[in-house]
């Protein structure tokens, strides 16, 4: 949920707001057009653009967020020498 809301954060004012109005209050386009006062054309346009901005967001940030983990959770091992053979 916390990156879903910094990647929301990161989306223009008009998009954010439609967006969030579609998939976090789950207002139809109709609804959200007649709401803001434009059109259900453009209510989808910024939907798919929430979308595609969102998910690249969220992806780099999961990427981010897993490479500190790997990273954190590997200084966390310590080194083991090899058995020695005879």
């Amino acid at each position: 949920f916390f990156h879903f809301c910094r990647a929301t954060d990161m989306l223009s004012n008009e998009v954010k707001r439609v967006f969030i109005l579609k998939k976090v209050y789950g207002l139809s386009q109709k609804e959200i057009a007649s709401h803001l006062g434009i059109s259900e054309s453009m209510v989808e346009k910024h939907v798919a653009k929430g979308l595609q901005k969102c998910s690249s967001i969220l992806e780099r940030l999961n990427l981010l967020s897993s490479k500190r983990h790997k990273a954190s959770k590997n200084s966390n091992l310590t080194e083991v020498s090899p058995i020695p053979t005879q």
